[in-house]
């Protein structure tokens, strides 16, 4: 079992996101620092607030640091997007 196969395991089903790579990077402070990538496949579908099934579309990067993993710090690398028929500018895919 590789790495990104473990943590495809801990994260569950989060379809149709997917672990799109994980790296360690140096932080500012030189630690080293836990990256998990995420995306989701190009015309993939997400329900808005009523249930609804939207497209996706203007898709923006975003970083999200939580707590310490494994004595490392982590976080996680994904993509936001708007969803047709959302009255939101973006609307939270997760």
């Amino acid at each position: 079992m590789n790495s990104k196969q473990l943590f495809e395991i801990a994260l569950g089903n989060i379809q149709p996101w997917f672990i799109e790579k994980i790296e360690f990077m140096e932080g500012a402070d030189k630690s080293k620092e836990l990256h998990i990538h995420l995306d989701f496949p190009k015309g993939s579908t997400f329900q808005d607030e009523s249930g609804k099934d939207c497209k996706a579309y203007d898709t923006k990067q975003h970083t999200w640091r939580h707590l310490k993993r494994l004595f490392h710090r982590s976080g996680s690398q994904e993509l936001s997007s708007k969803i047709i028929g959302s009255p939101a500018d973006f609307t939270d895919l997760r």
